[in-house]
């Protein structure tokens, strides 16, 4: 039987791809960016924002499944939680009305920065 796991080089890790790092990540938090400086209105940049933190959850999960790449494992859960809880700020949901998206911007940050360097410093770059 063919050995099934996945094999993890430079066209099957994401983030070993600069076309994929821009495509799955860069281009998100640029037109998350953008969409902060350039628009007042919170169902826009809220828009901006879902979309970019679901697609970025998305490659994340992609990664996950081409090449185990360990803080994709965390990552992609929490890019996904971050767009609900975007939705539900551009939306008023009751239960995060205390927070703001410039919050939730710093939250998304360090948490996937803290995530990225723990997990890979402490369970390696792949999970095998």
């Amino acid at each position: 039987m063919p050995n099934m796991e996945p094999q993890c080089n430079e066209q099957s890790d994401l983030l070993l791809n600069k076309r994929s790092v821009a495509m799955g990540w860069l281009i998100p938090l640029g037109l998350m960016l953008l969409s902060r400086i350039l628009f007042s209105q919170i169902q826009v940049v809220g828009l901006v924002w879902t979309i970019a933190f679901a697609w970025m959850g998305w490659a994340c999960f992609v990664n996950v499944k081409q090449c185990q790449r360990t803080h994709c494992f965390y990552t992609a859960p929490l890019f996904f939680l971050l767009s609900v809880i975007t939705l539900g700020i551009t939306r008023g949901w009751p239960i995060v009305n205390q927070l703001s998206l410039d919050l939730l911007g710093l939250i998304a940050v360090i948490t996937a920065a803290l995530l990225w360097v723990l997990s890979e410093k402490y369970a390696g770059r792949y999970q095998r």
